[in-house]
């Protein structure tokens, strides 16, 4: 049994590939020898073979949190050992990850009713080669430099900073929150939750957002289409700095397409995200394995 949440199990060194599509063959030469975790020599060939022959003696049940993700295991290497290949969305806690008041959260955050409150997580921000904060930093920009529609903060959950204002515009930065409860405060006092990068599975931010009733702005990228339907529960788009201000100014503007996005990813959240069904999902999975198992003794 392998559960999978990213590439690197069928490329010669990638945990995400980004346009490379050397893996499916053969890879070396490899354009992105220094992403984590970076090789001190190109031993990327050889490691896509060695997984190739292990794979070719191997019957393994296969499952996968995105459908994006079961597609590129039938192009890989992987392909000849899959004895089955079944999606199984991830889960959060929704005990946690819920709707809360959200005047009660930004008094314990410290931030004012009045502001326009926008979220963004990940490991290391301006270091994590698969997030994309640059776009996030050009999004602030534009929206400093355009006409004021409402006063902004944004939050950014994983890395230490200096809080700045700039215009209209604040910016905090909340440092590596271990505790779920206070990531799930992060979401609850947002009223937007932007998840812009460039390579991504079935990313458990979204899922946590969703699950407080924050509403999702995020790049088109791997699996996250299949968790936000755009227009309506949110918005899916090209990683392009100025379409994500310009949606994000539209939300700002249109408060009853704000709170409907925000009703409806709640309501699939609470259908389809929930940490106790994604359990019972991977139990089926893991008995109906065994017994396939048994059947072939």
């Amino acid at each position: 049994f392998i559960t999978l949440h990213d590439c690197w199990p069928f490329t010669g060194h990638c945990c995400h590939f980004f346009d490379c599509d050397k893996w499916k063959k053969s890879c070396g030469k490899c354009p992105d020898i220094n992403i984590p975790i970076s090789l001190k020599r190109d031993g990327t060939k050889p490691n896509l073979h060695l997984k190739r022959k292990v794979y070719s003696n191997s019957q393994i049940h296969i499952a996968t949190p995105s459908n994006w993700l079961a597609r590129q295991v039938e192009h890989s290497v992987l392909r000849p050992a899959v004895k089955s290949l079944t999606v199984i969305p991830n889960g959060v806690d929704q005990k946690v990850f819920a709707p809360a008041n959200k005047n009660e959260v930004r008094k314990t955050l410290n931030i004012p009713n009045s502001e326009f409150v926008i979220s963004f997580s990940c490991n290391s921000p301006s270091q994590n080669p698969w997030k994309n904060y640059k776009l996030v930093e050009q999004v602030m920009q534009i929206i400093v430099n355009s006409n004021k529609i409402r006063n902004i903060t944004f939050l950014i959950m994983g890395e230490d900073g200096n809080s700045t204002v700039e215009k209209h515009v604040s910016l905090k930065k909340l440092g590596w929150l271990q505790d779920k409860n206070d990531v799930a405060s992060v979401y609850q006092a947002s009223d937007l939750y932007l998840h812009a990068t460039k390579a991504d599975t079935y990313p458990n931010a979204i899922l946590e957002a969703m699950s407080c009733g924050t509403p999702v702005i995020a790049s088109d990228i791997g699996g996250i289409p299949e968790q936000i339907s755009d227009q309506v529960d949110g918005m899916i788009l090209p990683n392009q700095p100025q379409i994500f201000a310009s949606a994000i100014s539209e939300v700002i503007l249109d408060e009853h397409k704000l709170n409907r996005f925000a009703r409806n990813s709640l309501k699939k959240a609470r259908k389809y995200f929930n940490e106790i069904d994604m359990i019972s999902n991977y139990h089926d999975w893991y008995l109906q394995g065994i017994s396939d198992f048994a059947q072939t003794e």
